[in-house]
């Protein structure tokens, strides 16, 4: 049965390659994983902290933006029905620029934060093409340590010793 034997070759090894394809393939993900494992998990936990900070300040940006579009509307009501607003038109431009001073400084914020993360995003990429790519000391202490199991130097080089 044809099925039966391109399943066979799919799941199984041959004299000539010992693992199986999916083996291999599962090999080749981790492999990919771990090489300089400790450099991209620290560049990947700062760009999940940027992004996290990068939405906050879009969500209190929406909220913020919704506000001002009730009190807009608000204010409006009050001039168009003759209101006093003249007393509290000074307060509210007052309000207005010290609002306005946050905002750029939040722009700058977010400014420099988009930086940051262009230069993570490129720096992941430059050590993801690397052409050679190595498995590391400090990278299979990393991983060690992001798996929940603390090992010393000696322990993780008499494993990458017994491996390689």
């Amino acid at each position: 049965n044809p099925l039966t034997n391109h399943h066979q070759t799919m799941t199984q090894s041959t004299p000539s390659n010992p693992l199986a394809p999916k083996e291999m393939k599962e090999l080749k993900r981790v492999y990919d994983q771990l090489c300089y494992f400790a450099d991209k998990s620290h560049s990947l936990q700062r760009l999940k902290n940027i992004q996290a900070a990068l939405d906050e300040h879009q969500q209190s940006m929406a909220s913020s933006m919704r506000r001002r579009g009730m009190y807009d509307a608000s204010f409006t009501d009050d001039d168009e029905r003759g209101g006093g607003t003249t007393g509290s038109c000074s307060m509210q431009t007052s309000s207005f620029q010290n609002g306005r001073g946050k905002e750029q400084e939040q722009d700058v914020k977010i400014a420099d934060l988009q930086k940051e993360q262009k230069e993570l995003k490129k720096k992941l990429a430059d050590i993801r093409s690397r052409t050679v790519q190595h498995i590391r000391t400090q990278d299979t202490a990393a991983a060690l340590k992001a798996l929940g199991k603390r090992t010393t130097k000696k322990e993780v080089q008499d494993m990458m010793w017994e491996v390689d």
